[in-house]
């Protein structure tokens, strides 16, 4: 008989439960949703200066973050 490999899961003779960590990434993913959608009207004055930064760029440097944003991807 041929082993089965199970690489994202826990072996068969484990039983199927969660994990402490589980939940607590869950509700920590959870505020940190929360805290986004709180703070999402407010612009601070950093937030602020670099949008005015970005929009007086000039096309070519425009151009030159697009490529590296597509070469990042």
């Amino acid at each position: 008989m041929t082993a089965r490999f199970s690489y994202f899961v826990s072996t068969e003779s484990q039983p199927r439960v969660r994990r402490a960590a589980d939940a607590v990434t869950a509700i920590v993913g959870v505020l940190l949703l929360l805290w986004g959608v709180v703070g999402y009207d407010t612009v601070t004055p950093w937030e602020q200066a670099l949008a005015d930064v970005l929009t007086t760029l000039p096309s070519w440097a425009s151009t030159i973050l697009a490529m590296a944003y597509a070469v990042a991807l």
